[in-house]
């Protein structure tokens, strides 16, 4: 299969997966899917212009690491994927600070499938991804969920399982590394807004957004 053709594909699923992350956004309501509407297009110029933006961010990713960077099909695949998932997380807790379940189901069901294919298609030995992915679950998300538990208003439970799931496909230093620069920029956006008194130091800011840069960040470093 030749790059041209691999590229169209690409194209064609990324759209696919970014149309059914717009119809489930547009679809959420009082924090609840509509399910029996879902099939209906419902336009929402700020979900539309989220999913559009990310999208070619989305693109950008792959392109950076499988035209440029020579990494693998499928870890490229794998970025441009998370970066959607993660612009769904970010743009609901930005909305209603909250980062539901589905979302992270659908981040585990992802990394069971490229977990399985890295099986039987690339003949991986099966405890060594596994031994990979649990130190970074467990290591990424355990650290946050101590903090959570010491520290209530510092993160959400959302954030934990969001940062399991990140720990689970990257490892524990990328998932760290992932989190170092999401950090910096939640920190560096806080700052400008008290100084702008949009916030207060007892107002709450929803992390996941902060996340969607991080993870770039994390990519353009090298990750």
């Amino acid at each position: 299969m030749t790059r041209t053709t691999i590229l169209i594909l690409f194209f064609a699923v990324q759209l696919i997966v970014a149309v059914v992350s717009h119809q489930y956004l547009t679809h959420r309501v009082d924090g609840k899917l509509e399910i029996r509407n879902f099939c209906k297009f419902r336009f929402d110029f700020y979900s539309l212009l989220v999913i559009l933006i990310v999208y070619f961010a989305s693109v950008f990713v792959f392109a950076l690491g499988f035209l440029w960077d020579g990494e693998s099909l499928m870890r490229a695949l794998m970025n441009a994927e998370v970066m959607l998932w993660l612009s769904v997380i970010g743009y609901i807790d930005a909305r209603e600070k909250i980062i539901p379940n589905g979302c992270i189901v659908v981040g585990l069901c992802f990394w069971l499938v490229l977990y399985l294919v890295d099986v039987f298609v690339g003949n991986i030995p099966w405890m060594k991804l596994l031994v990979f992915s649990g130190l970074g679950g467990f290591g990424c998300g355990g650290l946050l969920f101590i903090i959570a538990i010491i520290v209530k208003s510092a993160l959400g439970m959302g954030d934990v399982k969001m940062f399991f799931v990140l720990g689970l496909l990257y490892g524990l230093m990328d998932a760290y590394g992932i989190l170092l620069f999401s950090v910096i920029a939640m920190g560096i956006v806080s700052i400008v807004l008290l100084l702008a008194k949009k916030v207060t130091t007892k107002s709450t800011i929803p992390m996941a957004p902060f996340v969607i840069l991080g993870f770039f960040f994390s990519i353009l470093a090298g990750m």
